[in-house]
């Protein structure tokens, strides 16, 4: 498979241009509330003078590996074949590394800050109420002040697996569509959630995934809806993977 070029080595002026013309593809044969996201999006690039898309994961003691780094990777080669997009795995406080729910230490990118246009909120140790782990981050509270803010910020707010219950803690999910690991639904729809039991659900400028492998397929997901059908699809025969694709 030859990879894309770059947008980065084309000019902003074509870079514009192709964006228009894949937002206008997207308003006109997709769901409205995706191309309203969008277009939101697009503007808000443009307005800070750089249009590469965006994205942050948060991580914390415990969470799930591949939670993070199965997104992190789908959007990494996304990035090598051509899409205009960044990606960095951040830290509430600056440490020079995490140890994930099975051991793995990640060594992250710095610490989070403000101006993502995407977040992809791993879970991890849900299942065990671990204070090492999603749970535990929601007894502590220090994310959910910073996702908050980054919803009103007007990011598009994504979660994996029980990373959909730091969501809700955080007042983002409310009565909305959502999904999460199949062991964790009946908290998710206690806490307000309308649960539907699918792998990705897209409710526009929320989206959420269900267990851990999930991820990848959110991941894909972002890749068809922000850059394009055919770039996904290459992700996914670069990985060997057969991908799902959410109803929406």
């Amino acid at each position: 498979m030859t990879p894309r070029q770059p947008f980065a080595n084309q000019s902003r002026v074509a870079v514009f241009d192709v964006r228009v013309w894949l937002l206008w593809m997207r308003v006109t044969s997709g769901p409205c509330a995706a191309g309203i996201v969008v277009v939101a999006i697009l503007i808000r690039r443009i307005f800070r003078r750089n249009l590469m898309l965006r994205f942050e994961i948060p991580i914390f003691e415990g969470f799930d590996e591949l939670d993070a780094l199965g997104p992190y990777e789908v959007l990494q080669i996304a990035r090598e074949a051509g899409a205009d997009l960044s990606v960095r795995i951040s830290t509430l406080t600056s440490v020079p590394q995490i140890r994930g729910s099975r051991g793995t230490a990640v060594v992250p990118d710095g610490t989070y800050a403000l101006g993502a246009d995407v977040v992809i909120v791993p879970g991890g140790n849900w299942i065990t109420k671990n204070l090492h782990g999603a749970w535990g981050e929601i007894q502590r509270g220090d994310w959910l002040e910073k996702l908050r803010n980054a919803a009103e910020n007007g990011a598009v707010m994504t979660s994996v697996c029980s990373g959909a219950m730091i969501l809700a803690a955080a007042g983002i999910i409310g009565n909305r569509r959502a999904t999460t690991h199949h062991r964790v639904w009946d908290e998710l729809a206690e806490s307000g959630a309308d649960l539907v039991k699918e792998r990705v659900v897209d409710d526009g400028d929320l989206l959420t995934a269900g267990g851990i492998t999930s991820g990848i397929d959110l991941a894909l997901w972002l890749v068809e809806r922000f850059f394009s059908f055919r770039l996904a699809e290459e992700v996914a025969d670069t990985l060997e993977y057969s991908r799902f694709r959410p109803v929406v």
